[in-house]
């Protein structure tokens, strides 16, 4: 049995649809396709190796962060000079290990968050303290999470607050090919895994 579609350009904006082309049968499907909206990128500043921007809730500010172990403040027009937070020393800046993932916390701004691989290989989620819009003290770190990594990719990356202000980590399976060590489907360990952890009061995982 032949199936048919219709073809339609639509104005998205007032949901409204004229046809191009149209073929019948005995069962009508049709289908429809967006219109392509053009895209344009343009840089804000060259920055090494970018992996995430995030903002403050209700503020202009973004902060974008770097492989290397840096954070940088961007204005809405141009990126400070100096970093906002600097743990290049702290943080292993190899292949697919470095300074990860950033976050804010959504009630109360001047917590911060870095999820890094650490210089011996561990992954290490851990909080930080804004002094200012554009300062975050690395000596007011605390760590919320440390954890052996078996090999040096698959270390994970994301970390993003969620309901109940969560903070919930995505971590890789641990390295290798092919999850050779079965971390992936082993309840038993947080590799290959979303672990949440509690910010606000005993951080174990979960």
């Amino acid at each position: 049995q032949k199936t048919a579609y219709e073809i339609r350009n639509c104005d998205w904006s007032s949901d409204v649809c004229s046809s191009d082309l149209t073929t019948t049968s005995q069962r009508s499907t049709t289908t429809t396709a967006p219109q392509a909206v053009p895209l344009r990128y343009q840089e804000i500043a060259p920055l090494p190796f970018p992996v995430e921007i995030t903002a403050q809730s209700g503020s202009a500010h973004a902060y974008i962060a770097t492989k290397d172990g840096r954070v940088w403040l961007y204005d809405g027009t141009s990126v400070d000079e100096t970093p906002v937070l600097d743990i290049r020393g702290r943080v292993r800046n190899q292949g697919e290990q470095g300074l990860l993932s950033i976050a804010i916390h959504p009630s109360n701004s001047s917590r911060f968050f870095a999820h890094y691989t650490a210089n011996d290989g561990d992954t290490v989620v851990s909080e930080f303290a804004f002094t200012a819009p554009s300062s975050v003290s690395p000596d007011s770190e605390r760590v919320l999470l440390r954890l052996d990594q078996p090999a040096a990719n698959h270390n994970g990356g994301m970390i993003q607050f969620g309901p109940g202000g969560f903070l919930y980590v995505g971590l890789g399976d641990g390295g290798g090919g092919g999850d050779q060590y079965g971390h992936g489907q082993n309840t038993e360990t947080l590799l290959g895994g979303i672990v949440r952890l509690s910010v606000d009061g005993d951080p174990s995982p979960t």
